[in-house]
């Protein structure tokens, strides 16, 4: 694989700072008041943050009372400081998906819904993104109408995270299957980048970590 210099990390990192520059305040965070209005709450940006047991619950909300209780309790499991006014967790949630929203959208599909999208509001910006290529095995049509496997390169991005970037909890949840001589200086999220789409190649057990780091409480 052929990787490039880390440069590129210093654009997104720019584009990062003015775009929660520009963004300034958090989206609406009014509750749905019917079952349906829950449903799609439940099954944007928000899904990335959601545990199977919140799932549930949502599911099984009746009203929009029992929906405007659930959703406080969601965001009330992940402030980090419960005792100040309101809830820095949440404003920095919605920062990154009007971040997403402007970064990574793909034809009709929202950024915040890409998997790109994904990775921004789950982790925020990476320490360093290196852009390379790798090959890849390849069903192709040959001479002669003759069909083979074959190669093709793709083209990657690799999203790295340094430990210190990242919060204590996570670092804690994601090295603890670490071999204790085992040196980790990063956690890195691989992208194929497509004509159309990115998709993530490597990474899904990191952003589950990341999912279920962000409860403070139960």
């Amino acid at each position: 694989m052929t990787i490039s210099s880390d440069s590129p990390s210093k654009l997104l990192v720019l584009l990062w700072m003015l775009v929660s520059i520009w963004v300034g305040t958090c989206r609406s965070t009014a509750a749905p008041n019917s079952g349906q209005e829950l449903r799609r709450w439940a099954e944007g940006p928000v899904s990335w943050l959601l545990q199977p047991e919140e799932w549930k619950q949502m599911r099984q909300a009746d009203g929009p009372g029992e929906a405007m209780a659930l959703i406080e309790e969601f965001w009330a499991r992940r402030d980090p400081d419960p005792a100040t006014e309101g809830n820095a967790f949440r404003e920095s949630f919605f920062r990154r998906v009007e971040a997403a929203d402007i970064l990574y959208s793909e034809d009709s599909r929202e950024g915040s819904m890409t998997d790109r999208g994904r990775a921004l509001i789950l982790l925020g910006s990476p320490s360093v993104v290196r852009i390379g290529s790798e090959s890849t095995l390849a069903w192709e049509q040959g001479e002669e109408n003759k069909r083979g496997v074959g190669t093709r390169d793709q083209r990657v991005e690799i999203w790295g995270y340094r430990l210190e970037d990242l919060p204590v909890n996570l670092v804690r949840m994601a090295t603890a299957s670490k071999k204790s001589n085992e040196a980790v200086l990063e956690l890195t999220l691989t992208f194929v980048i497509e004509p159309r789409r990115a998709h993530l190649h490597e990474g899904e057990e990191l952003l589950k970590l990341a999912a279920r780091s962000t409860v403070q409480r139960p």
